[in-house]
């Protein structure tokens, strides 16, 4: 590679822990990265906060924090209509890389890159990733280049695999062996694209390496969680890492090729799943929260399934976006709220928690709530262990210094 170049190309390791990588890299597994780590500078980044997909992959794509982009969260809470949405790229505020390359001339060839849904409208091939509700949703803006994937390259998709651990080892093998087909066809389609386009920037994301260590981390055999591993299990977990080498392997040739600078970046680490929490339960036991009143049960759980049957109907139909509609509030939050003062929306990942519009409609009231929220996010211990359960607790509005309710964003 010359000493300036004109082109670059991104490795997108999603989940890409480095003591993960580091261990396959002594074992033999993955040669090809191996060999890129031992001769380029690496090193260790923070991620974003929260630490999750969306937020970390918009904060590479923009160069900017989430403060600043907008995006804090896979969703964000629609206070007007009491609904959750889906973030996408169309509520990021910072100009992402495709479009500084686009003002400066050049071309991008971005491929299942998250937060690039609905794809932007940039010279080259953007390709969205699994946040988009289809195929055809993720080939909107090269319908021609989707059709030309269709044909030569059937086992690329945008979806997520592995979301489940396998039932039984004919499951286990049938999905690793998609996995290594789905690994192998983003080179495919990275090939094909470079034939098309005259790229500045080619971006590869993997993120069935992450839904693969969530299902699978102990059949690496990283910690003491990994003692019961079974060894055909095993064998297909590292398979897949290899096939993943092998396409990295094949971009990097194509990156020599090219004569471009190579660039493998991950969104977050990873780690054994000790626990889930439960942040309403949390509220529950302080009084912040109470829960739903005897003989409404009934009608919260008739709600979220008639959401989840609706989504399910639009999902199928022909141009289906169901991943993509709204969710009310109430179908996702089984609480009595005309008693309720705090709630947690989003699930596990980050603990994301809201007051009532009536608990913030007085501000001294709302100030206490939010100071009790934060004294017990932060006290929270792991019963068993005594570890504390966040690694930080605050008051939104205190530390970015904007209004949570106008962005969506929790108190």
């Amino acid at each position: 590679m010359a000493a300036a170049v004109s082109r670059v190309l991104f490795l997108g390791l999603d989940g890409g822990e480095r003591a993960m990588l580091e261990a396959a890299f002594d074992r033999g597994w993955m040669p090809r990265l191996a060999s890129f780590w031992k001769r380029s500078a690496n090193g260790g980044l923070r991620s974003s906060l929260p630490m999750v997909t969306p937020v970390a992959w918009t904060t590479f794509a923009t160069g900017c924090d989430p403060i600043s982009h907008g995006i804090h969260e896979f969703q964000y809470l629609d206070a007007k209509t009491r609904s959750i949405r889906s973030n996408h790229a169309g509520r990021v505020r910072s100009a992402p890389f495709w479009q500084v390359v686009d003002d400066a001339g050049g071309e991008v060839v971005s491929l299942n890159l998250p937060m690039t849904y609905p794809p932007p409208p940039a010279r080259g091939l953007i390709v969205s990733g699994a946040d988009s509700p289809g195929l055809d949703w993720a080939f909107a803006r090269c319908p021609d280049f989707g059709e030309e994937i269709k044909r030569l390259v059937p086992d690329y998709t945008h979806k997520i695999l592995w979301k489940r651990r396998p039932r039984s080892l004919e499951e286990m093998l049938e999905q690793a062996a998609r996995c290594r087909a789905v690994f192998r066809a983003r080179a495919d389609a990275a090939e094909l694209a470079d034939a098309r386009s005259d790229w500045t920037v080619l971006t590869v994301h993997f993120h069935n390496l992450d839904s693969l260590q969530h299902r699978l981390w102990p059949e690496l055999e990283l910690d003491p969680q990994s003692a019961a591993a079974d060894p055909i299990w095993s064998r297909e977990t590292i398979s897949c890492l290899k096939s993943l080498d092998e396409s990295i392997g094949r971009l990097l040739d194509l990156a020599s090729k090219r004569d471009a600078a190579v660039v493998a970046v991950s969104d977050h680490g990873f780690g054994p799943c000790k626990a889930l929490v439960n942040v309403n339960g949390l509220l529950q036991k302080a009084g912040l929260q109470s829960g739903l009143p005897y003989g409404t049960r009934f009608r919260y759980r008739f709600r979220r399934v008639a959401e989840r049957l609706r989504r399910w109907r639009t999902r199928n139909q022909p141009g289906g976006a169901g991943r993509r509609l709204p969710r009310s509030l109430e179908g996702q939050v089984g609480c009595d709220w005309k008693k309720t003062v705090a709630f947690a929306p989003f699930g596990q990942l980050s603990g994301c928690v809201f007051l009532t519009p009536e608990a913030a409609s007085h501000a001294s009231r709302a100030e206490r709530i939010k100071e009790d929220v934060v004294e017990l996010l932060q006290n929270a211990q792991d019963p068993q262990t005594g570890a504390k359960l966040f690694i930080d607790a605050f008051q939104v509005a205190e530390r970015y210094r904007l209004d949570p309710t106008a962005e969506g964003l929790p108190d």
